[in-house]
């Protein structure tokens, strides 16, 4: 719909629908993984018991499954829209392994995460702030990412 018929898909915020989505599973995925994780003793990263380091695992790379599908799936959607549109790819290559810069450590959750790069989300909400000027979403989210 999003690549279909514009109008409609604004009119009913089809998109923000679709990231309402992932996103709910991500918080689902990750209360999940704290539930556990306080359960079993789990701090700074480390089990300090033996009760769930298995579910623990087992979550995380569901998490890390998830994650990896949602990139690969916005990367393809704004490919997608990039060319029905005639936007230039700028960023964006056909795969998007080679062009997210990223820690996949720090991504998941795993080691340090100041050590993690977020040159492709600052790109991407850069990107945004010059498409859509009159929002201050993406503005804010830099915030984010620089905090």
């Amino acid at each position: 719909m999003i690549l279909e018929d514009h109008v409609f898909s604004e009119q009913h915020e089809i998109e923000y629908a679709l990231w309402q989505l992932h996103y709910r599973r991500s918080e689902e995925l990750w209360a999940h993984f704290n539930a556990v994780a306080n359960s079993s003793g789990l701090t700074n990263g480390k089990v300090l018991s033996n009760g769930g380091p298995d579910r623990i695992t087992k979550i995380r790379t569901q998490f890390k499954t998830f994650l990896s599908e949602a990139i690969v799936f916005y990367h393809d959607l704004m490919l997608k829209i990039r060319s029905k549109y005639g936007l230039p790819l700028g960023y964006f290559s056909d795969d998007p392994e080679n062009q997210i810069p990223y820690s996949k450590d720090g991504l998941y959750g795993e080691g340090d995460s100041k050590a993690c790069d977020f040159a492709a989300a600052s790109s991407y909400y850069l990107q945004a702030s010059s498409l859509w000027t009159s929002s201050g979403n993406p503005h804010h989210q830099l915030a984010v990412l620089a905090s």
